[in-house]
């Protein structure tokens, strides 16, 4: 059933009916692609999942049910057990361990979020731009500085 049907729903806000419909969807995709053993910590290529997208700017339009919405969003991702970290693009504010982004990303002079991942120490090398991408850290070749 489309959930445009279902009684009661409001998208994307602090909404019973279309937070069971998400959580059901987000569980259904993750508990998919585990199974394909497509996540980075399976061998496969997926490295980043994201729960919502530029959320960040609608929230002044959503109501009071926004930032709830959003933390729960953050928090339900996470309990997925993914195992690669979630991202929650144009949200300035994303709950720990969810990563913010694009402000984080300028704020620490990034540009992607691979970047970022890799100041996290999330994913596998792939010396991109200059960049060495690693567990535990962050090293610039060209530059001769990083995180490590």
């Amino acid at each position: 059933m489309w959930l445009k049907y279902v009684p009661g729903i409001s998208f994307r806000t602090d909404n019973g009916p279309f937070k069971a419909a998400m959580q059901a969807f987000v569980e259904k995709v993750v508990s998919m692609m585990k199974a394909e053993g497509l996540f980075e910590w399976e061998g496969g290529p997926i490295i980043l999942a994201q729960v919502e997208n530029e959320y960040g700017p609608m929230e002044s339009v959503m109501g009071a049910g926004a930032k709830p919405y959003a933390a729960w969003a953050a928090k339900m991702a996470v309990a997925t057990g993914a195992g690669v970290p979630w991202v929650m693009c144009k949200q300035d504010d994303a709950p720990d361990p969810v990563v913010s982004t694009p402000a984080t990303t300028l704020r620490f002079g990034l540009t992607t979020p691979l970047d970022l991942l890799a100041v996290r120490g999330s994913v596998r090398p792939v010396g991109r731009r200059g960049i060495n991408y690693r567990r535990g850290g962050l090293t610039r070749r060209r530059r001769g500085y990083g995180t490590r």
